[in-house]
C-alpha cells in the first residue's frame, strides 16, 4: 500500500521529475472495491507540467532495456509512446554516445542526456532497494524523454521498492548498485559512475537521501495511521491487516515480500478494470478522530482527502 507512494515522494523531494501519486477509496456503482494507489500516467499533461513541452519523443523501457549498443538494432524493448519522429535516431544516438564514453571520461554524454536525472535515479534505487528497475535483471521500468535530442530519465513503477523484489539484490553496493550480474550489463550505471565528477554527485544524492530519511519512521507512521482504516475495510486486499502491520516492523532474518506472498490470497480475485470509472471517489477518512493535518510532513502533503 505504501511503497509506491513513498518512493515517488522521495524522488520528488530529491528533484526528480516523477508522476503525481495519491490514495483513493474506489467505489464502482456504489460497491467498495478497496483502497488503491493512483499514479499519474506519463503522458501529455505530465510532460507539459514537468517540461513545458509535450512534443518530444517519449520511450517506455520494457524488459531488456539495458542500453547496450547493438549495431543495426531497432531497440524494440524501448517502445515509442509519443513524438512525431518515429526513426528512433535520437535514441540510437543516446545509446551510441553512452557506450562510446571513454573510460572515466564524459565524452559527449551531456549533449544527449540530463546526467543528473540518471544519478538521482541511481541513488534512490540503491537507497530504497528498488531492483525491479534498470538496476535489476529485467532492466526496465523507466521512461526516456527527448527534447531536441537531449534525454531525461523518468522513474516508473515503485511497488517493489524497499527490498520488495526478493532475492534480486544480493550483489548491490554503493558503487555497484545492481541486483545481480556485473556492471558490464548496465552501461548507464557503469559509464556514468566511472566519471569522478558524476560519482561525487551520486554520493551527495545518496547522503542527502540517507540524511532525509533520519525521521523516516515518524513519516511512515503518519501515512500508515491515515490509511489503516481503509486497509482494514478493503474487501479485495492481498494481505490481512496483521500482515500489513508486521510488514513494516523490523525483524531479524525477515523473509522477503515475495516469500510472504506464498500465504497471500489469490491475486486473480482482485478486480481488474479496463478503464477508470467515471464515479471513482477520492478517499474520504472515516470518523477516527481529528487527524493532525497541521503536523503532516512534506512526504504526505499531497494526499487527497
Amino acid at each position: 500500500y505504501i511503497r509506491e507512494y513513498l518512493s515517488y515522494e522521495i524522488l520528488r523531494d530529491l528533484g526528480e521529475k516523477v508522476p503525481l501519486v495519491t490514495f483513493a477509496n474506489l467505489y464502482i456503482n456504489g460497491e467498495l472495491y478497496g483502497l488503491y494507489t493512483m499514479v499519474e500516467s506519463v503522458e501529455d499533461s505530465f510532460l507539459e507540467r514537468e517540461f513545458q513541452n509535450s512534443t518530444g519523443n517519449l520511450y517506455k523501457a520494457d524488459q531488456g532495456s539495458s542500453l547496450k549498443f547493438e549495431e543495426s538494432s531497432t531497440y524494440d524493448t524501448l517502445e515509442q509512446k509519443s513524438g512525431k519522429d518515429k526513426s528512433k535516431d535520437d535514441l540510437t544516438r543516446l545509446i551510441k554516445v553512452l557506450n562510446d564514453m571513454p573510460e572515466g571520461e564524459k565524452g559527449d554524454i551531456e549533449e544527449v542526456l540530463d546526467v543528473n536525472s540518471a544519478l538521482r535515479y541511481f541513488a534512490v534505487n540503491y537507497v530504497l532497494g528498488n531492483y525491479d528497475s534498470y538496476h535489476g535483471n529485467r532492466s526496465h521500468n523507466y521512461y526516456l524523454y527527448s527534447i531536441d535530442g537531449k534525454f531525461t530519465l523518468i522513474p516508473w513503477d515503485y511497488n517493489m521498492s524497499f527490498g520488495g523484489f526478493g532475492g534480486n539484490r544480493g550483489s548491490a553496493s554503493l558503487y555497484e548498485p545492481i541486483g545481480q550480474g556485473t556492471l558490464d550489463e548496465y552501461p548507464l550505471i557503469k559509464n556514468l559512475l566511472a566519471v569522478d565528477e558524476y560519482r561525487v554527485i551520486y554520493e551527495d544524492y545518496v547522503k542527502e537521501l540517507v540524511d532525509g530519511l533520519e525521521n523516516f519512521e515518524e513519516e511512515f507512521n503518519l501515512i500508515a495511521d491515515m490509511i489503516r482504516p481503509f486497509v482494514e475495510n478493503d474487501p479485495t486486499k492481498f494481505y490481512t491487516l496483521e500482515q500489513f502491520e508486521s510488514s513494516y516492523i523490523y525483524q531479524e532474518n525477515e523473509k522477503s515480500s515475495l516469500d510472504q506472498m506464498a500465504n497471500a490470497p489469490d491475486f486473480s480475485q482482485r478486480p481488474q478494470m479496463n478503464k477508470m470509472p467515471e464515479n471513482m471517489n477520492v478517499l474520504e477518512p472515516p470518523a477516527i478522530g481529528e487527524f493532525p493535518k497541521d503536523e503532516l510532513k512534506p512526504l504526505v502533503s499531497s494526499v487527497a482527502w
